[in-house]
Order: structure tokens, then sequence, then C-alpha cells
């Protein structure tokens, strides 16, 4: 690591003729091009294929193994006084090393003669250099003729996402976990893909906002049902030191109950615990899946609203997961749990772990139907849990039984 994310942010500070969430946000993402392995030259390709897509010069570049990341700066000045927000140098074996002069800008526009004054300035002329201009919105996109390449924040908002998301960070790691935050970030900021508004949709607006909480209190409240005894057979599908252990949780774009921790490290083959009980390596949810982002799993019947899930799930590890799924694929288990759900689904719709994988690695058997049909002639609260509780426990039986 090249430097403390919080030395980084601790340049960033207000001034009378700045914007000062630019500032922050240009510090934040100059950190995560330095420190980050293989981020800084994604984010080189992605202005490569922009400029591109613009009809711009071809830009050959990354062409050999020894073009590198050499410089990420923040707050530079150049010749002429002017301090573009970010300079990113790449080193190239065959060629002139490359200088992407950055401007970032969320709500503000551009000064007169912006961009042609960082095109023009003399502390350039050793690199062959381009003007990008990153913007909010494409009506900021002003001075084209001394633009290089203009962007939006959400084009790097979806390179960060595919880039965290197709294995080029451990899942674990810290990494991941940082950029997932940045992410999080950009989407609270109004950075993230955004789709337009369903105009018919806000006719349940004022109704939408009780629905979270209701659904909270129904988990709460389920989650202290004595389920062991309700589906006496989850007891032996134990597989972590804590067990049997049902907790109500929001988490991961769904909210419900985790039946289970989820500690693969504890876990050995062929171990038995004090219970007695062989341990059982997924995990056990059933909720409802309110954001699809995350699990990659559409709602059966969007028309319909969110889905009502059971899920059964590995602690996938990118390195060991798929020696764990094979063997469990094959294991007489998983084969009863694929026949009582596709012979006996109790009106379930079921995902089977081939197609999982290929949405969620962390996935391995799905369980669903349209939580309006579950709730269907429940009109008051106390008949809506139960009515919940009735579907957790026919899906239950599917997996466990």
């Amino acid at each position: 690591m090249e430097d403390s994310i919080f030395t980084a942010l601790s340049k960033y500070s207000p001034k009378k003729d700045k914007t000062p969430e630019e500032n922050y946000l240009t510090e934040l993402f100059a950190w995560l091009l330095r420190n980050i392995d293989g981020y800084a030259l994604e984010y080189v390709r992605l202005l490569n294929k922009v400029m591109n897509d613009q009809s711009r010069q071809k830009l050959q570049l990354l062409n050999g193994q020894d073009d590198e990341l050499e410089e990420v700066d923040t707050q530079w000045t150049l010749q002429s006084g002017k301090r573009p927000d970010l300079k990113m140098v790449v080193k190239r074996r065959d060629n002139k090393e490359l200088c992407f002069v950055c401007e970032h800008k969320i709500n503000a526009g551009l000064h007169p003669d912006q961009m042609k004054t960082y095109k023009d300035d003399e502390a350039l002329e050793k690199y062959e250099h381009y003007a990008v201009l990153v913007t909010l919105s494409k009506n900021q996109w002003t001075q084209k003729e001394n633009t290089d390449i203009s962007l939006l924040w959400s084009d790097i908002y979806k390179m960060t996402a595919n880039f965290s998301k197709e294995g080029h960070v451990e899942d674990d790691g810290f990494a991941k976990e940082i950029l997932q935050q940045f992410i999080s970030y950009m989407e609270e900021k109004g950075m993230g893909n955004l789709s337009a508004i369903d105009v018919e949709g806000l006719a349940y607006y004022w109704s939408g906002l009780h629905l979270m909480p209701t659904i909270s209190g129904i988990f709460a409240e389920l989650a202290s049902s004595p389920w062991d005894e309700i589906v006496p057979e989850i007891a032996g599908c134990s597989f972590s030191e804590s067990g049997y252990s049902p907790e109500s949780k929001k988490r991961w774009g769904r909210i419900g109950i985790d039946f289970f921790g989820n500690d693969p490290e504890k876990w050995v083959n062929g171990e038995k615990w004090v219970n007695g009980f062989e341990p059982w390596r997924p995990g056990l949810f059933a909720g409802i899946i309110y954001d699809c982002k995350d699990h990659g799993i559409a709602p059966l019947n969007p028309n319909l609203g969110p889905d009502f899930v059971i899920l059964l799930e590995a602690p996938y590890k990118k390195d060991g997961a798929n020696e764990w799924y094979t063997t469990f694929k094959a294991s007489e288990r998983y084969k009863s749990i694929c026949s009582r759900a596709k012979n006996n689904g109790d009106g379930f719709d079921y995902i089977d772990g081939d197609t999982l994988y290929k949405l969620s690695p962390w996935r391995v058997a799905c369980l669903r139907k349209p939580l309006m049909e579950v709730l269907k002639g429940a009109s008051t609260y106390e008949k809506q849990v139960e009515a919940i509780k009735q579907t957790i426990i026919a899906g239950l039986k599917i997996f466990v039984g």
C-alpha cells in the first residue's frame, strides 16, 4: 500500500472556489488507482475504449507486458499555474510515456477554456497526453473540441463493479471490501446505474415506505420461533460451532432469517459435533430478496413484486469452492433435495445448483415464489406472519426433510 486512505483524504479540504465533494471524490478515486492492483490499468482500458467509441484517434495501449502505471497524482500544478484534478502517467516500453490529464465535475461546469489550457500546457509536451473530462451527466460535456475523452461517473461505477465482481481481487480481502464501499458511496451519490422512474409505480410510493419496517418486524418475530421443534430435522443440519441459531438479518439486498452461521474454516469432512450429527456445510436462509444485484436471482414475476425465497448457501472460496461444490452435488442429500423440490415443491419454483452457480457461487439451491402470492388473502399483520411462517415450514421440509 503506497499511502493510507486517511492520508489521501486529508488532502481534501473545502475551498472558497471549489466544490468540496469533487475534491473528496478525486482523492478517494486516486487512492484506489494507486493501491488496488490492476485497477488503474483497468481504468486506462476504459479510457481507451471510450475514446475509440467517441471516434477519437485510436490509442495503442497496453499491448505489451511492460506497460505499467508510473504515477497517479492529485493537486499538481501545470506550467500555467492551473491545477487539474488528476494526473495519471503510464510508462510504455516502445512509446512515449502516456499522460491523462483529468478534470472531475459533479454539479459544476467548466471554466472558460479550461480544457484548452490543459491541452496546450508546456509541462505536458514530454508526454503523449490526453485531456479527460468526467462528469455526472452528458449535459456537462462542453468544450468538446479540446476534450479527448468524455465519460460519466456512472462509467467508472460500472467499471469498478465489474472489476470487483470478475475475480480481479480476493473475495475476502481488503481490496474487495474497499471497492464495495466505493461502489456503495457512488450509488448513494447518484453515480451508479440509474434507470427511469416507474411512473405507474409512483401510485404505490407512500404505502411502499411502510413495507420494510413491517417486513423487519415480521422476521424479527419469526426468528424467535422454535424452528427445531416445528421442523425437527433442521437440528440435524448443524455445521458450525454455534450450530442452529436463527437470527433475523438484513444484508446483501435481502431480509429474513439466517438459520446457521457460515464458518468453513471450522468444518472438517466427516467430523462429528457434540450433538452427534454430521456437520452439513450449506447455510440456510428464508426471506425476501428486495434488491437482486448481489444474488443475481431476478424476480419470478416482476409484476408481482419481490420474491420470497428459501436458499441453501455455500461458504464460497475462490480457491476451494469447486472441490466442495462437486462433492456436495454428488451427495445423496443434494439429490434428495432436487427430487423433492421438483416432484413435491409445494408451489415453489426451484432453481438448481448449476443455474445458481453461474449467477452467484454462494448459492447452491433456491426455492422461490412471489411474496404477493405468499400473502394472498392475509389481510392482517397476524395472518401475514402466519402465512410467511407456513411458507418457511414448507420450504424447510423440502430442504432438510
